[in-house]
């Protein structure tokens, strides 16, 4: 009889598979890392949202493969940058992975992302056309619901569930 360790992470070519969709609508139990021939399409999406912890160009080279290993078993996820220039940061999970904490709005987890890249209340009040109140209301729903004491730790906390990618 042979026996099998737990992976850390799994690597999926998905050229390989015989229907990409379905592969992705099985979801993943253990971390994945997917290679895709465009990141920038809509496999990217549904790919995290069921359960993928990163997403990659099939040409990626050693280096970007290593960091992609090493990011998802510290449990971080990674989308390929083509992805990221076309998708908005922090709201591409519709909730945080396995129920751990209360599944933020649209609007907070756009809030999420806009504290990820170091915005104040007020910088992000006027690009969303809120009140600065509005935008602290926001922030301390995030606090609350990621059971949070700083800004900081939210933003972390994102990251970790996949809610902020990098």
């Amino acid at each position: 009889m042979t026996t099998h360790a737990a992976a850390d992470v799994v690597l999926v070519d998905l050229a390989a598979a015989s229907n990409a969709t379905a592969a992705i609508a099985r979801g993943f139990g253990e971390p994945t890392i997917l290679l895709i021939d465009d990141p920038a399409g809509g496999l990217t999406f549904a790919a995290l949202r069921a359960g993928a912890a990163a997403v990659l160009e099939r040409a990626s080279d050693r280096r970007e493969l290593l960091a992609a290993v090493e990011a998802v078993r510290a449990g971080l996820v990674v989308v390929h940058a083509s992805a990221r220039d076309t998708a908005h940061i922090g709201v591409a999970l519709s909730a945080p992975a396995a129920g751990a904490v209360e599944a933020l709005s649209d609007r907070e987890r756009e809030v999420l992302g806009m504290l990820a890249n170091g915005w104040s209340n007020h910088r992000i009040a006027a690009q969303l056309s809120i009140s600065d109140n509005t935008v602290k209301a926001h922030v301390a729903a995030i606090l609350a619901k990621l059971g949070a004491m700083s800004r900081t730790e939210a933003v972390t906390i994102g990251i970790r569930l996949g809610l902020v990618m990098l």
